[in-house]
């Protein structure tokens, strides 16, 4: 079955860390992509999320002013925060905005601005959403 996914765009305003739209659906990782690290959570949260989105100069979605109230502060707390706020959706990499804007690069409101995760550390978040998100 083909999924119909779509975006409206509209008035969106990217500088740095500013507010985005949703994005459109992407691509699945490849079959054959090479993860950075093991697929599990932990590991896409110490390697990739507190390095690169929740702690630091700059960081988007720190604890003290998280970008469109998405806090990345604490494993557990971040998972539940993706999951239920529609960050993540399980089994489904193509159409989870985590995903999406991190695998689309070219495109406003990517993740994370500046410079693309690398192909290894996308892949490893693909197949951590494609295997169904656990914690």
């Amino acid at each position: 079955m083909e999924r119909l996914c779509f975006i409206l765009l509209a008035g969106v305003h990217w500088v740095g860390c500013g507010t985005e739209t949703s994005p459109a659906c992407v691509s699945a990782p490849a079959p054959d992509c090479v993860p950075a690290y093991e697929a599990t959570y932990s590991a896409v949260y110490e390697n990739t999320i507190l390095r690169s989105c929740a702690v630091g100069g700059g960081a988007c979605h720190d604890a003290a002013e998280p970008l469109n109230g998405l806090s990345l502060q604490g494993e557990s707390q971040s998972l539940d925060t993706l999951l239920s706020g529609g960050w993540v959706t399980p089994f489904d990499p193509e159409c989870s905005e985590l995903f999406v804007r991190i695998a689309d690069h070219g495109r406003p409101g990517a993740m994370p601005p500046g410079s693309p995760l690398s192909p290894e550390e996308q892949c490893a978040i693909g197949e951590w959403i494609e295997e169904g998100a656990l914690p």
